[in-house]
C-alpha cells in the first residue's frame, strides 16, 4: 500500500510538472486559484455538507462521508475551476524557454498543493493516517505542508520590505527650487503714440459729425424742391398776361 501511494504521488507530480510546463503561466495561475478556492470550499462546505449526507442515508458512516464529500468537492475545483478555467483564456502563440519553465515550476507547487490537502483530508480517519505515516513520501508532504505555506508567506513579506526600503533609500534628493522670474511687464505706449491715436480718433468722430450734417442738407433741400417748382408754375402765367 506505501508503494503504490508513492508511486501514485510521483506520477501525479510529473503529470501536473509536465502539463505546467506546456501552459502559459497564466493558466498555470488559474489552476493554483482553482486549488486554493477548493480548498476553502472544503473548509466552508466540507464537513456541513458530509454531516448532512451521513444523517440522510441508512448506518451512514460520518467520518467516511465527510473525508468523500470533502475529496470530492476539492477534485472538483481543482479540475473545473482551475485546470478548467484555463480554457477561457486565450492560447499565446510563441513562448520562451523561460516562461515554460517558470509554469513548469508552477505547475509542480499545484501538485504538491493537491497532494498535500489530499492528504490532510485523508489522516482524518485513523486507518489512513497510519498508511500515510508509513509511506516516506506523503508522511513528507503531509508534514511539509503547513510549513509550505509559512514560507511562502515569509518569503513574499521579505521581498516586500527589501522593495519598499530599496524604493526609500535609493529615491533621488529633490532639487532645490530655483527662484522664478517674474514675468514680462507689458510694454507701456509712448507718449507720442498717445496724442497720435487720440488725434486718430478725433478726426473720425469729425467725419462722422460732417456725414450727419450733409445728409440733413440733403433731406431739407429735397424737401424744398416741390415748392420752388411750384412758386415758378405760379409766376409764369403772370409774367405772360402783363403786355
Amino acid at each position: 500500500m506505501a508503494l503504490a501511494l508513492t508511486i501514485g504521488i510521483s506520477v501525479l507530480l510529473l503529470v501536473l510538472t509536465l502539463l505546467g510546463y506546456a501552459r502559459d503561466l497564466r493558466r498555470g495561475t488559474i489552476a493554483l486559484l482553482g486549488t486554493l478556492a477548493g480548498a476553502a470550499l472544503v473548509d466552508f462546505w466540507g464537513v456541513r455538507w458530509g454531516n448532512s449526507l451521513a444523517s440522510r442515508l441508512v448506518e451512514g458512516d460520518q467520518a467516511r462521508t465527510t473525508l468523500l464529500v470533502s475529496c470530492l468537492l476539492f477534485l472538483w475545483s481543482v479540475l473545473v475551476v482551475g485546470y478548467g478555467g484555463g480554457m477561457l483564456l486565450a492560447r499565446p502563440k510563441e513562448r520562451p524557454v523561460g516562461q515554460r519553465m517558470a509554469g513548469a515550476l508552477l505547475g509542480l507547487v499545484n501538485g504538491l498543493l493537491i497532494v498535500g490537502f489530499l492528504l490532510r483530508y485523508a489522516t482524518a480517519q485513523a486507518s489512513f493516517a497510519t498508511t500515510v505515516k508509513a509511506d516516506l513520501l506523503a508522511n513528507l508532504i503531509n508534514t511539509a505542508m503547513p510549513w509550505l505555506f509559512l514560507g511562502a508567506a515569509a518569503v513574499v513579506t521579505v521581498l516586500v520590505i527589501g522593495r519598499g526600503a530599496m524604493s526609500l533609500l535609493g529615491r533621488p534628493a529633490a532639487p532645490p527650487r530655483r527662484p522664478t522670474a517674474p514675468p514680462p511687464a507689458a510694454p507701456r505706449p509712448s507718449a507720442g503714440s498717445a496724442p497720435a491715436a487720440g488725434s486718430a480718433e478725433r478726426r473720425i468722430g469729425s467725419g462722422e459729425a460732417l456725414d450727419k450734417v450733409n445728409d440733413a442738407l440733403r433731406q431739407q433741400g429735397a424737401s424744398r424742391l416741390p415748392l420752388a417748382v411750384l412758386a415758378q408754375s405760379s409766376v409764369l402765367p403772370q409774367a405772360q398776361s402783363l403786355p
